[in-house]
């Protein structure tokens, strides 16, 4: 991975939904943490493997996440993580058979 994101240039990744069928611990292991800022990833952890899950948690804690078990996914938030808020939400809109148009409140 650090081959990689240094080849095409990544330095920030918003959320990285890490699935390698099994092999999330290597990709984990090849990541340069201080090369590439990432705010959260997502990864499926084995619920038949509970040390492999704190192994690949342990990675990313080791590196500032703080990592929670959410069905059988690994969701773990860097602690510098601050959500932004959009500042107008976008209207709702509905097809008239032509194009969207903005949907009049009731």
């Amino acid at each position: 991975m650090k081959t990689l994101h240094k080849h095409l240039g990544v330095t920030h990744i918003d959320l990285w939904i890490l699935d390698v069928e099994g092999a999330e611990e290597s990709v984990l292991r090849g990541t340069d943490f201080s090369a590439v800022h990432i705010n959260a990833v997502a990864m499926e952890c084995d619920e038949h493997d509970i040390a492999k899950n704190e192994r690949k948690t342990s990675i990313l804690e080791a590196n500032n996440f703080k990592c929670n078990l959410v069905d059988r996914n690994c969701m773990c938030l860097h602690k510098d993580f601050t959500p932004s808020v959009a500042p107008d939400f976008s209207p709702l809109m509905r097809w008239n058979g032509h194009g969207w148009v903005p949907q009049k409140k009731n």
